[in-house]
C-alpha cells in the first residue's frame, strides 16, 4: 500500500515544480534569471561571437618570474 502511495507522489511531484526558466538582460546590461515570461515587446537576444582578449595582467608565466624577481631582490637586500 504504502508502495504506491510512494510511487504516486514520486510521478506527480515533478509535474507540480516544473516552471519555465528565462534569460532577460535588462536595459542596464544586467542578466536576470526568472520564471515569468518577458513582455511581447521585449526583444530576443542573439549572442554574436565571443573573441579572447590577451591581457598582459593575467600572463601566469609573467606574473610567476616577476615574483622570483623580486624574492631574488629582497633576498640579495637582506643579505647586504
Amino acid at each position: 500500500m504504502y508502495k504506491y502511495i510512494f510511487l504516486s507522489l514520486f510521478l506527480t511531484i515533478p509535474n507540480l515544480v516544473h516552471a519555465e526558466l528565462y534569460k532577460v538582460i535588462n536595459e542596464y546590461g544586467e542578466i536576470i534569471f526568472t520564471d515569468t515570461k518577458p513582455s511581447i515587446d521585449a526583444k530576443e537576444h542573439v549572442p554574436g561571437r565571443i573573441s579572447s582578449v590577451k591581457n598582459e595582467a593575467f600572463n601566469k608565466k609573467r606574473i610567476k618570474a616577476d615574483k622570483k624577481a623580486r624574492e631574488k631582490a629582497k633576498q640579495e637586500a637582506s643579505d647586504n
